[in-house]
């Protein structure tokens, strides 16, 4: 045991730490594994969800904030659609979140 963590592990729903951070609202932890070169934003649960699915459905715009800033959050990542065929700001259209449509409409890509 080399004592590392993979920070992309997931649980039985296909959930990695990102996707909870995200979905319960915890920027700073969301900071930290995006510090990680090795976080993958691309990561999908059962569903076809990415984190940034889970935190506009939620409507939790300050990890949005966050999540979004990254380097890595490409037109790709933020294009990503579910296994129904919804995109991140699909999802927060069709539950009413204004606050999140308009966070996400900030956003280049």
């Amino acid at each position: 045991a080399t004592g590392e963590v993979d920070v992309n592990s997931t649980e039985q729903g296909g959930l990695t730490p990102l996707h909870w951070a995200m979905q319960l609202n915890h920027p700073s932890v969301v900071t930290t594994l995006l510090s990680s070169a090795d976080t993958r934003l691309d990561v999908t649960n059962s569903n076809g969800m990415t984190g940034l699915h889970g935190a506009c459905y939620n409507n939790k715009v300050s990890v949005i904030t966050v999540f979004c800033s990254d380097a890595r959050c490409t037109p790709a990542i933020l294009n990503m659609k579910d296994k129904l065929g919804r995109t991140a700001l699909m999802l927060a259209v069709e539950e009413g979140h204004l606050e999140t449509v308009r966070e996400m409409a900030t956003v280049k890509g």
